[in-house]
This record gives structure tokens, sequence and C-alpha cells, in this order.
């Protein structure tokens, strides 16, 4: 059976014809919304309209199925698009391209458009080795999280900034199921943060591991 065209809703179309705006002016740009929101669906729409005008895109992501999840909706939106795997699966060349940011884009791909999926991860150097290899591309990064744990910004990489929603609108036009949320009945005896080291504003993963891997903290919660 052949798939419908999704319509998008009234923030995802706003939040795509605001990212265009700014790649059309040659602006890197990052697309923020909350997880559920449909960023999938806001970059392939964008990654379309460049595909209609016969433009090159590349798109790439860290995991497998992010591959597969962006390649299902870039058929959804009608745009006919190559899986590229390296020289371990057949290719066929194709001007929209899912590739793996380990794999990179096919010999002599020269995108228009290189969109980044999980674009929290875009200060990391395999990223920045892409983006050096696609010297004619404008770079489109997507992400519910802004940030990385680590001292490189992202606006150094992505000057422009575009927001879709947030987790209370969205719950609130009943795109998300409201927040069930869960925690222990401890008190601070039991769980004692201070003088825990903190990094890039955040407590450090391994210092505030050794306070709350507990059995009677983890095993309450589960």
């Amino acid at each position: 059976a052949a798939m419908t065209k999704p319509i998008l809703r009234d923030y995802q179309r706003t939040a795509a014809s605001e990212v265009l705006a700014h790649l059309d002016g040659g602006r890197c740009t990052l697309l923020v919304a909350p997880t559920g929101s449909g960023k999938t669906i806001m970059f392939a729409d964008v990654a379309a309209t460049y595909a209609a005008s016969g433009l090159r895109v590349l798109i790439v992501a860290h995991r497998r199925e992010l591959l597969t999840q962006a390649h299902d909706k870039l058929s959804r939106a009608g745009v006919g698009a190559s899986i590229y795997r390296g020289k371990r699966a057949p290719f066929a060349p194709s001007n929209v391209v899912v590739a793996s940011v380990q794999t990179g884009a096919p010999p002599g791909f020269d995108a228009n458009l290189l969109v980044i999926d999980e674009a929290h991860h875009a200060p990391a150097d395999g990223y920045r080795r892409l983006v050096v290899q696609q010297p004619n591309a404008v770079v489109l990064g997507a992400t519910a999280t802004p940030w990385w744990q680590s001292s490189r910004p992202l606006d150094d990489l992505f000057p422009a900034t575009v927001r879709a929603s947030n987790v209370r609108d969205l719950t609130a036009a009943g795109h998300l199921a409201r927040v069930r949320m869960f925690t222990h009945p401890h008190t601070l005896r039991d769980l004692d943060l201070r003088g825990v080291a903190t990094a890039a504003g955040d407590y450090a993963v391994g210092a505030v591991s050794g306070r709350v891997d507990k059995p009677a903290l983890l095993g309450d919660m589960v």
C-alpha cells in the first residue's frame, strides 16, 4: 500500500519554514524540539524541499535505528533516499543519502545540505570532520537536548536556532501523554549530594554515581 504523505502539525510547519529561511540565508541552524514532537518529520520536510529543487542532501546519525527512522520518514515525505553503509552493502546512488557518522558520505558525494540528527553530538571530532568534508553544505542539526557534556559549545557550529514548541504546549494539545513521575521516599540522610563534583553546570556522572548507586535507593525506584 502506498504511504500517505504526513500532514505537518502547525508548529512543525512553522519550524520547518523558519529553518528553511535560515538555511536559505546560508546560516547553519539548530532545530530544538522535545522528544516526541516529530523532529525527524520536520527535518525530512526540509530535506524534501531541497530534493525537490534537485539539491543533494546528506543525513547523518550515530545509531542504526536512527538511520532507518530517517529513511522511513523521508519515504513518507515522498523522497527516495539511499542508506549508505560503506562497502558492506550495495548502494544505489541518490541525491539524498542517509549514513552513519562513522561511514560518512559516499565517495565524491558533494552535499548542499548536511543534516545531523541528535546534533548535541555535533562538537565531537567525527562530526566536525564530516562538516569539513562537505564544504558546500549548509548544516541543519536536530536535537531535544541542545548541550554537550563538554566545554565545546554548539553555537559556533549553529549560529541560528529554531525552537519548535515545548513539552507543556505539546501535552496541553494532546500530542504528548501527561507525565507520571515516580521517586523514592528517602530523606537527605540517604541521598546526600553535598560536595559532589560538578562539570559543565551539572553533577559529574562518576561522582554522583558513587552517592546514588545504593540498593536502598535503586531498589525502591525499580
